[in-house]
């Protein structure tokens, strides 16, 4: 869809389609360029006052002879458009436009295809649109009672999100405090594990010293009774004599024979002598 091309403005047709195309971007503020840029909105606003105003043109022109049937084209196209921008504009603000615009156009073709087929008069018809405007204005008051609803519900789905997230976030904390308790009772468990294991070794450690203990006691014990013993043990002479009693001994002579003495002036029994 381009702009128009000046040379052609020769044509009656075309000089009054093109007043129409320049009154219609000021009206809907569009600056220049090519319509095909425009979004669904601005181009559904920029069509639909093209075709009101060449349908007004054509009452003046006319002097109010316009068919029936080319009013209900008209009425019947807006309707159709209003119908696409809807299905483009679905979930969206455009959605209230196109809506109304399609009640709006239907209602106008209804009226007209019931004055064709009956001759309604004027000021029945006059009456009918008068209800149509207020059928609009009830329309538009549901339109507005619809968005606040949608508003409110808007606000209610936002406070579930944010309560989802808080619990969500309840959630992540409660498994990091759960972690960190299982991480510290697995330190706990670890610090037992080397308590018991050092209460072991301190367990066989004592035992190692208890043993120890008692190998110095016979150790000692041992070296008591050597010692003892070789307190036993002298020398007299060339005799070596080992005490037996408070009085008798025994002695190992030099010549290799052993005497055992009951008294240091008696001797009792030698291997030399067999007494």
């Amino acid at each position: 869809m381009e702009e128009f091309d000046l040379g052609n403005l020769f044509d009656p047709a075309e000089r009054r389609e093109f007043k129409r195309h320049k009154s219609c971007k000021e009206e809907n503020n569009i600056a220049g360029g090519e319509l095909r840029l425009l979004g669904d909105g601005k181009l559904y606003d920029y069509l639909e006052c093209k075709d009101i105003k060449r349908l007004y043109e054509e009452f003046e022109r006319l002097d109010g002879g316009v068919k029936t049937r080319s009013i209900k084209t008209t009425y019947s196209d807006l309707q159709e458009r209003a119908w696409q921008l809807a299905c483009l504009g679905r979930n969206s603000s455009l959605q209230d436009k196109a809506l109304e615009g399609f009640v709006k156009y239907g209602q106008l073709y209804q009226l007209w295809d019931q004055f064709e087929d009956d001759m309604t008069s004027f000021s029945v018809m006059q009456q009918q649109i008068r209800d149509l405007d207020a059928r609009i204005k009830q329309l538009d008051e549901k339109i507005g009672t619809f968005q606040e609803k949608s508003e409110q519900i808007d606000g209610l789905n936002s406070a579930v999100q944010i309560a989802q997230s808080t619990a969500n976030d309840a959630i992540n904390r409660a498994d990091a405090a759960q972690a960190t308790a299982n991480d510290a009772v697995g330190k706990a468990d670890a610090a037992q594990a080397t308590a018991n294991d050092a209460v072991n070794r301190a367990n066989n450690a004592q035992s190692t010293a208890n043993n120890a203990v008692g190998k110095a006691d016979a150790a000692q014990k041992m070296a008591s009774t050597v010692d003892g013993r070789t307190k036993q043990i002298s020398t007299s002479g060339a005799e070596t004599r080992i005490r037996l009693g408070s009085v008798q001994y025994a002695a190992f002579q030099t010549d290799g024979n052993l005497v055992v003495y009951e008294d240091p002036r008696q001797a009792r029994w030698g291997s030399g002598t067999n007494r």
